[in-house]
């Protein structure tokens, strides 16, 4: 009889225990997605506010508490790519290929991240596969054009900007990217006809409501054509309109670099940086800017954290290898120059490699790179011709 109690009474306890440790792990589960929950938020809001680099370390902190939940990714690849942290971004993004194939949204978060660190060609597919998905996004078709007008598929390029300006008349930027185009053609063809379409897209987008997306396309046709004090006029206009907003202040830092005002310009991006500190365009331009007052040593700080965090960004390369060239270290610009020399137009970067592979003490390579630069200038005299 007492052994039967005793019995019972075990039996009990380890009921007891079964069910107390399964509380347990259901509060321990409860109280672990509330904490997800609240980090969420948290995220949301600082995403919300512009406070990218907050979001980036929680959802840093959420992708390691579940590193196969893609969504939580996704939205760190977002708050990196908000940061200007392209490069990051799309390597988180390449791995979630799989897991977000039939996402539009990923495909052109993607796409635009490749166009940001001036990488067209890989820009394409991605903005395609977005289009395709979602017909109706505006923004999608919008990309996947600018990515063929910056791979130099100008017919391509325009016939898209038509379409959407005919669908969508009052967006500023299909009127821009149809200007472009058009622009493209005119050189590309030699074709008077197309200049005089530039023309009349571009007046098209001038007679569009006052917006800050108009000031910025019209500051970008203008600065296309090489009148950067119109581009600057526009921009600032832009800039009256959102004060706040940072990516026109950094596009009005380029207009100030490419029409050599650099100290104004230095100025602004060491203003914006003291914001966004990992923000690849700006230390690129800010490089730029410093290099042309002067400042070599900062310059190549600035260019060097432009290249770790977009190696892809061509320009940048090409103004490192110049500056480590022009400070005497030409072993140290090689590299940087190889890796820039696909964006050579006129042999200057090619004369550029062929000096420092001469300091270097290699002149069979200094000689090739001295016969690949007069291929591109016979070819950019017979394409001028």
């Amino acid at each position: 009889m007492l052994n039967a109690k005793l019995m019972i009474m075990s039996r009990a306890l380890r009921i007891c225990s079964s069910v107390f440790l399964y509380l347990t792990l259901i509060n321990r589960a409860s109280a672990f997605q509330t904490d997800l929950d609240g980090q969420a938020r948290m995220a949301r809001a600082a995403m919300l506010a512009r406070r990218y680099p907050e979001a980036v370390e929680i959802y840093r902190r959420m992708a390691a508490e579940l590193p196969e939940e893609p969504g939580i990714r996704f939205n760190l690849a977002l708050a990196l790519h908000s940061m200007g942290r392209y490069g990051e971004s799309t390597q988180v993004l390449e791995k979630l290929r799989a897991a977000q194939g039939e996402n539009p949204k990923f495909w052109f978060l993607l796409g635009e991240g490749y166009l940001k660190l001036g990488e067209p060609r890989k820009a394409v597919e991605p903005l395609h596969r977005a289009s395709e998905l979602d017909p109706s996004d505006a923004n999608a078709r919008l990309e996947l054009a600018s990515a063929w007008l910056e791979n130099g598929d100008f017919e391509k390029s325009a016939a898209l900007f038509q379409v959407l300006a005919d669908q969508r008349p009052e967006l500023p930027k299909a009127w821009a990217g149809l200007s472009l185009s058009e622009s493209g053609l005119a050189r590309e063809k030699n074709a008077p006809a197309y200049a005089v379409r530039a023309a009349q897209s571009k007046d098209r987008l001038a007679a569009l409501p006052e917006s800050v997306e108009q000031h910025e396309m019209l500051a970008r046709v203008f600065g296309e054509a090489g009148q950067q004090t119109e581009a600057i006029g526009e921009l600032r206009a832009a800039a009256a309109l959102d004060p706040e907003n940072s990516h026109i202040q950094g596009a009005l830092a380029r207009s100030l670099v490419a029409n050599r005002q650099f100290g104004e310009a230095a100025a602004l991006l060491r203003i914006l940086l003291a914001k966004e500190q990992d923000n690849s365009e700006w230390h690129f331009e800010l490089g730029d800017a410093l290099g042309e007052l002067g400042n070599s040593r900062e310059a190549i700080a600035h260019l060097e954290r432009a290249v770790a965090l977009a190696p892809g960004m061509l320009p940048a390369q090409a103004k490192l290898g110049e500056a480590l060239l022009r400070s005497g270290s030409p072993a140290a610009a090689i590299p940087h120059l190889e890796r820039a020399a696909p964006l050579d137009t006129d042999g200057s970067l090619h004369f550029q490699l062929a000096t420092a592979y001469r300091r270097v003490g290699k002149p069979g390579l200094a000689a090739k790179a001295m016969a690949r630069r007069a291929e591109i200038q016979s070819r950019a005299q017979a394409n001028h011709n």
